[in-house]
């Protein structure tokens, strides 16, 4: 029933009709709503579906994108191509490594070069990116050159942005920590990223070729406290290099 600017009056009349109409009359009039009620109900449901496929095609889009990112010596890192050493202490600890990562907990993973940080870096990346969640991989130099350009703009306001921006990633992964000057600014941002995460129960893997003896005054014990609370943990990947028996 169309409403026009006399819409009171036309809702009387229209009223009045209803009101003297037969039994046919009514019978007619109810059926016709109920065609109208069925057919929006119907675009409704058609314009959710459409909506749920665009939606689905740009998140695969996302996942797409994400992944044709990865270096091309780790475009199919996967835990299940990782190689297991047979040494059995070497291979507990990489056993260890693997079931973290997928636990989705913190971790620092440090070590010799060589031991498979990175194909596992990637892989955790893969698996997680497929999940549909939103995951950041960066190498601490370059993460602590944008800190570091946030002071030099001067606007306290943009350093608080970036570390929310680094603080929403459903997983973060910072590598080469130890390639850092180690600056009080450095250990600053670092330790407002790892505990803004730490706050919302976010997991966060930090890398580092650091030894046992160094790691965590190259991590920060702030940090390396909040990275290694339960359930996330600390692995020591002191294991032969991969590199060194020819094979990655």
């Amino acid at each position: 029933m169309n409403r026009h600017d006399d819409g009171p009056a036309m809702s009387i009349e229209t009223m009045k009709k209803i009101m003297s109409a037969t039994p046919e009359e009514l019978k007619a009039i109810n059926d016709f709503a109920d065609q109208i009620e069925k057919k929006e109900l119907i675009e409704a449901e058609e314009r959710r579906a459409r909506k749920e496929k665009e939606h689905k095609k740009a998140e695969q889009d996302r996942i797409n994108s994400e992944i044709s990112r990865f270096p091309k010596r780790y475009a199919h890192a996967t835990f299940e191509n990782y190689q297991i050493y047979n040494d059995s202490t070497a291979a507990l600890k990489q056993e260890r490594v693997i079931s973290s990562l997928r636990s989705g907990n913190s971790l620092v993973m440090f070590g010799k070069n060589g031991t498979g940080k990175t194909h596992l870096a990637y892989a955790f990346l893969r698996e997680n990116i497929l999940a549909g969640k939103r995951c950041k991989y960066i190498l601490a130099p370059d993460l602590f050159d944008e800190i570091k350009s946030t002071y030099t703009k001067g606007s306290e306001e943009n350093s608080k942005e970036l570390i929310e921006k680094y603080a929403r990633f459903d997983c973060l992964i910072i590598d080469e920590l130890d390639k850092s000057f180690g600056t009080p600014s450095e250990f600053i941002g670092l330790y407002r990223i790892i505990n803004a995460r730490y706050d919302d129960m976010r997991p966060t893997i930090v890398m580092t070729n650091a030894d046992d003896d160094t790691v965590i005054s190259i991590v920060g014990r702030s940090c390396y406290e909040r990275l290694i609370e339960h359930p996330g943990t600390a692995v020591y990947m002191d294991w032969k290099s991969y590199r060194a028996r020819g094979s990655k």
